[in-house]
């Protein structure tokens, strides 16, 4: 059995800048993950063959020289310890440039590093007793042709696994750096694994006899790109081609989490504040935002305040909407269906029974108002 670990998408040098005083700490946190994946890919255990990088490997073409030396590192100790190791270039770390890492570095570049700007034949890779034929290409501004979308693959027919490796988009054209790839004619090239780059969710896509693999971005960039934080490891074998995810042993790359909440559902701001703070982890980064009809005025700084030291960091946005009880009477007062409608409501909630007939009476007359129109800034 031959194991393949497609990566892709890891954006080093990523800066987020959103953190304020913490950015830099966590982008060095963050850009360690390069080595936890080498240790992973060091382990006997897992009998990794091959590292298969389809782009993205940095954020941007022209990374600091520490960045790009430790990175090196890292490359290096996989191929001196005998695992194979193909680099494609991508979109954000793109090779067009005269100061691309890769042109600048194209002789020292551990392993295999893809250079093309057309779809070729790359390589042909000896691991165990098979032979890996790989196809690739490293898009190139002005020299790859993208429209029509890639269509031409080659396959030399020899024996052995194809597999080739693109980052680019399926189906989807979104200009040229994005390089647009026909599906339907990446199915006919007859390759047994398709490894890809470019989107940051994992997926993936029969094509003829053959799959394509999207493996996602490991680490967060953001609430939108929050990473997904598992391996992708390929095994080729005679039972055939087996995908499988594996998670990162890393715990230091923190999850990045979007969370809304609808504030109507708590009645105080105490209860609002005990319900984030059930729903928050101290590893993480944060982004709570409050929607819906709330029952109180919501305060961000009493809030922010209350959950300090909750999460890694967080920030709260306030998108609710809220009638001041001084509205609500100058409405009861008017002769029209609303002020009718709101004047009962105000009858039925100084009857309410219980508290919970109080909240769903309240809520009922938030939404009443709202579809009536109501602007809560009337």
């Amino acid at each position: 059995m031959i194991r393949i670990l497609h990566l892709a998408d890891l954006h080093l040098g990523w800066e987020p800048r959103f953190l304020g005083p913490q950015a830099v700490a966590w982008q060095q946190e963050r850009d360690n993950i390069l080595a936890a994946v080498v240790e992973f890919a060091l382990e006997p255990g897992n009998g990794i063959d091959l590292v298969l990088i389809v782009g993205d490997l940095f954020d941007c073409h022209n990374p600091g020289q520490a960045l790009v030396k430790e990175t090196m590192r890292q490359l290096r100790r996989l191929s001196d310890s005998g695992i194979k190791v193909v680099t494609v270039p991508g979109n954000h770390d793109e090779i067009t440039y005269p100061d691309s890492v890769y042109r600048l570095q194209a002789g020292a570049w551990p392993g295999i590093l893809v250079q093309n700007p057309y779809p070729a034949h790359v390589a042909t890779l000896e691991l165990g007793r098979d032979k890996f034929h790989l196809y690739s290409l490293a898009y190139t501004g002005g020299l790859t042709k993208t429209s029509p979308p890639l269509n031409d693959f080659p396959h030399n027919g020899e024996a052995g696994w194809h597999v080739a490796a693109f980052h680019g988009s399926l189906d989807w054209d979104a200009g040229d750096r994005s390089l647009p790839i026909s599906r339907s004619a990446l199915a006919e090239a007859g390759y047994d694994y398709v490894a890809l780059g470019h989107l940051h969710k994992p997926s993936s896509y029969q094509l003829g006899k053959g799959v394509a693999v999207y493996p996602g971005s490991l680490a967060a960039k953001g609430w939108n790109d929050p990473g997904c934080g598992q391996l992708t490891v390929v095994s080729f074998s005679s039972q055939g081609v087996r995908v499988e995810k594996q998670e990162l042993p890393y715990s230091i790359c923190r999850p990045c989490r979007l969370l809304e909440v609808d504030a109507g559902q708590y009645q105080t701001p105490a209860e609002l504040v005990a319900g984030l703070k059930a729903r928050l982890n101290k590893e993480e980064i944060v982004s709570i935002r409050l929607y819906g009809l709330a029952n109180f005025a919501v305060e961000l700084e009493e809030i922010c305040t209350s959950l300090e030291g909750e999460c890694y960091y967080l920030e709260v946005t306030d998108m609710t909407e809220s009638y001041s009880p001084a509205l609500l009477d100058a409405l009861a007062r008017e002769n029209t269906l609303r002020g009718y409608y709101v004047k009962r409501m105000q009858e039925l909630l100084a009857g309410a029974s219980d508290e919970q007939e109080r909240r769903l009476l309240t809520r009922s007359l938030l939404y009443g108002l709202k579809a009536l129109g109501v602007s809560s800034g009337e």
